[in-house]
C-alpha cells in the first residue's frame, strides 16, 4: 500500500509541477495551453486518489472481498463522480459552471472517497481475528 501510494504521489508531483510544460507539448495556443495546464494539475490529484484506490481494491481481491468495493464504486463513481461532475461542470448549483474542470474535480473527489472507504474496509478485513 505504501509503495503504490508513494509512487502515485511522486508522479502526481511531477504532473503538478510540469503541467505547463506538458500542456505546451500538445499545443502552442496560449489559451488552450492555460486550460490544459489547469486540467493537468487537477489530474495530478486524481492520480493520487486513483493510486490509493487501485492498490487497495486489488489487495481486497486477494482477500476475495469484491462485493463491498463494487458497491462503494457504484455510489462513489456514479453518484459523486458523474452526478457531481454534472453539477459542478454544467449547472450553477455551486456557483459558476466549471466545465471540464468540474468533471475532473468531481472525478478526483469520487476516487478519493472510494479510496478512503476501500482502504478502511481493507484495514478491517486484514485485521487479525480476536481470540
Amino acid at each position: 500500500m505504501t509503495v503504490g501510494t508513494t509512487a502515485s504521489l511522486a508522479l502526481a508531483c511531477l504532473l503538478f509541477v510540469g503541467a505547463e510544460f506538458l500542456a505546451g507539448l500538445y499545443t502552442s495556443e496560449p489559451a488552450v495551453r492555460e486550460i490544459a495546464a489547469g486540467l493537468i494539475a487537477i489530474v495530478a490529484f486524481y492520480h493520487v486518489a486513483d493510486g490509493l484506490q487501485g492498490v487497495a481494491v486489488n489487495v481486497l481481491r486477494g482477500y476475495k472481498k469484491t462485493t463491498v468495493p463494487m458497491l462503494v464504486y457504484v455510489v462513489a463513481l456514479w453518484g459523486v463522480g458523474l452526478f457531481g461532475g454534472y453539477l459542478l461542470g454544467l449547472t450553477d448549483t455551486f456557483g459558476k459552471p466549471l466545465g471540464a474542470a468540474g468533471f475532473w474535480i468531481a472525478a478526483a473527489g469520487s476516487l478519493a472517497l472510494a479510496g478512503i472507504i476501500v482502504l478502511m474496509y481493507f484495514l478491517r478485513v486484514s485485521r487479525p481475528p480476536r481470540t
